[in-house]
Order: C-alpha cells, then structure tokens, then sequence
C-alpha cells in the first residue's frame, strides 16, 4: 500500500480513491523464462480501470521496460473494448526490478461480471503474461453527469463548456470550439477545479490526458467526487492558439528554406541533420522550448499526404523536426505541414462557478 499511495500521490483523485475504499487487492502473477509480472491492484469506476503492476526478473531489466501489447480479455475470450488506454511500462528500481507503476483503460462497454484476465505481450518474447482478475462490483465508484452550457469570450474566440462528469478516478471537461472562431484552439493548458479556499485540482499528468480535436475536447482533471466543497470553480489563464490563417507552414526542403510560417517569428530556422546512414533529419527552430508535437503529418507537392511516424524533439523543444528522406524530384519540391499545436498563448482569467 506504501507503493500504491507514493505512486498517486500527485493525483489527488486517486488518493481519495484508496482512502474512500474503492482500492481492490489484486496480488497475483505470471511468468515465463524467469520474467514475472505481478498485477497488484485495481481501482474502478464506470470511465475506467486503473491497475497496478510491476515486474521482477531472473536477468538484469533494462532501464526501462515496455511491453508491446497488453488488454484485458473477458471470460468468454473476447477482448474488453476499450477506448483510449495507457498501460504498460515502468523504470526499474533496482537491476531486476521495477517498481509499482499503473496503466489505465477506458471502457467502451459494460463492465463484465465475470472472471477477467490482463495480458500483456514484450518485444523479446512470444508468450502471453496472462493474469486472471474480478472487480469487485461492489467497489466500482458511479459517475454523474451535470450539464453546463456555459460559453465564455477570450479575445473574440467562444469556449463552450457543455457538459462535466465526475466519477473517482478522474473528472472531465467536455469543451466545444466554435467554428467560427478565427483561431485554431489547440490547448486550455491550465484547465483546474478551485474550491472557496483556494485548493486547486489540476489537469491529469500521467496516462490519458484529454479526447477529442479541432472542434470538441474533453479535458481530465484530478478528481473530486468524494469532496464536498461549499463552492468550486472551473478556472483557465492561459490558452494556446493561433489564427487559422496562419496554421500552414511551407518549407523548401533542398533549399533548407522556410516559405511561409507563423507571423510571430516563433519557427525561424529549418536544417538538415543525421537521422541514420540512409535518412535525414529535417529539423524546425523555435525561439521557445516547447514539448508537444506541431505536425503530425505533410504533403508533398504533388498533394500527397505523409503520416509522420517518428516524431524528435533536441536541445530541451527548441528543435523538433522528423526524419525526411531527399531522393528523387518529388521529395526536393515544397512541402506543407498543417499546425496541430503550437506555442502561441492567450492569456486570460476565466473563472466559473460549478457549485
């Protein structure tokens, strides 16, 4: 238990969690060729399935171990559905072990309520660490729903909050962006909860942070279902945006040229590094660290769309570029890239009252 309340202790939500008893013991293992995965405990509520696990092993783990795929499989043999999830890898605590870490899944159906088996797959390995489990349906916290439809103005752009779920684990924040706003909304980046004395419960900063795209997301907060404050504000000061005119970002890749960008100077410098021996690194300049990722895709000039896949950020997100390979006429032609975040901010001070 020490493990479990040193893991969360930065999200309250769950803290509360375990001191309100929703915590199940687990405490079961598998393992193969002397590598053992122990699923320690769970905590569920109607969102998700936040579980707690480590592994030990005969040989030295590495630094950090991941593995390549994990679910939760039902009695009857089919895979949970599931929606987003964040599961399962950990920094080891001493050459053979890692410590407690945690994953969590959302559930896309009903919660069964029979027998049901975490597995987990690694890269070295074609076994199945397969670890039978039952929730407690006694012990799954309920969510509740409270409709909002409040709108709120920030320099011209309207900020739909429609709705609020609470339930134990977490808290979220469904958001719409008008399309009519003539900046993109990338990011409410210090969304929180404040109650009348000031305490604050902040977005959540492992496992799954927010849904959602251009138009609508939805934001998850640390939880506080079991709190009973005598007031609580939704509170924002900062946002990050950009006029949508300005989100294509053209660039002479033979050149090492930038034809078109932000208006604020922000992306000033494009080069080539090494990515390997055959591949190049095409590498963007920002006057600010930034950590997030700004393209997620390009298209080369005859319009042909290229998902990136490998994704580098260098000296602490004031370079962040892809691996871009120059080899025919096509790939030493222009290229656009469309902003999918970016480090241009609106400062603000929304306050709204939830209760």
């Amino acid at each position: 238990m020490e493990h479990i309340v040193e893991l969360v202790q930065d999200n309250k939500g769950l803290l509360a969690a375990v001191d309100n008893e929703y915590f199940q013991k687990v405490n079961r293992s598998d393992e193969h060729h002397g590598f053992k995965v122990t699923l320690d405990s769970i905590i569920t509520d109607e969102e998700q399935l936040v579980v707690f696990y480590s592994f030990k092993s005969s040989k030295k783990l590495p630094k950090q171990v991941w593995s390549k795929d994990v679910y939760i499989e039902k009695e009857n043999g089919e895979k949970l559905k599931t929606g987003s999830s964040s599961c399962c890898g950990g920094d080891r605590r001493n050459q053979y072990e890692t410590s407690i870490s945690d994953g969590t899944f959302e559930f896309a159906e009903p919660i069964p309520k029979g027998k049901l088996t975490l597995v987990m797959k690694f890269e070295k390995y074609n076994e199945e660490w397969r670890i039978p489990f039952s929730i407690d349906q006694n012990k799954i916290g309920k969510k509740k729903t409270i409709p909002m439809k409040k709108t709120v103005t920030v320099e011209n752009q309207q900020i739909l909050i429609d709705h609020i779920t609470f339930s134990p684990t977490r808290v979220g924040i469904n958001v719409k962006f008008p399309t009519q706003n003539s900046k993109e909304i990338f990011d409410i980046q210090d969304l929180r909860f404040v109650d009348e004395n000031g305490e604050a419960w902040s977005k959540i900063q492992n496992g799954i942070v927010a849904h959602g795209g251009n138009d609508e997301k939805t934001y998850f907060l640390q939880s506080n279902y079991f709190e009973q404050p005598k007031k609580l504000f939704l509170v924002f000061n900062k946002i990050r945006a950009l006029d949508k005119d300005e989100l294509n970002v053209v660039i002479d890749p033979f050149k090492k040229k930038i034809i078109q960008a932000p208006k604020d100077g922000q992306l000033h410098k494009v080069e080539f590094g090494a990515f390997d021996d055959s591949t190049d690194l095409l590498m963007f300049y920002l006057n600010e660290k930034f950590n997030g990722q700004i393209f997620d895709s390009y298209t080369d000039f005859t319009g042909k769309m290229h998902r990136l896949s490998t994704y580098i950020w260098e000296a602490d997100g004031e370079k962040i570029g892809f691996p871009y390979k120059i080899n025919n006429a096509i790939s030493k032609k222009p290229i656009t890239l469309k902003l999918i975040d970016y480090p241009a901010y609106i400062n603000t001070d929304v306050k709204i009252q939830i209760k």
